[in-house]
């Protein structure tokens, strides 16, 4: 369970607002590279490689992919705590 602060609700809308309603494909080659050696299924890989293509941090609760790849991923409340 997530415990938001005042406030914390602000920025999950900005971040919903700057997504808007746009759709992304991620590199089919770099999804596969990212499977090749990891704990990663493809599905995952597919949100990791966006995050990495698009600079942003991976927003989940998923432990697997937080211990997997710890540079793109954060947990939603050490994302909360960044804002």
């Amino acid at each position: 369970m997530i415990h938001m602060r005042p406030g914390h609700g602000r920025a999950w809308l900005e971040v919903l607002d700057h997504l808007g309603p746009h759709q992304a494909e991620p590199d089919p080659a770099r999804v596969l590279a990212k499977t090749s050696g990891s704990t990663l299924s493809a599905y995952d890989a597919e949100f990791v490689v966006l995050a990495e293509e698009f600079g942003v941090p991976l927003v989940t609760s998923d432990r697997q992919i937080l211990q997997a790849v710890p540079r793109y991923a954060m947990s939603p409340e050490d994302f909360l705590n960044t804002r």
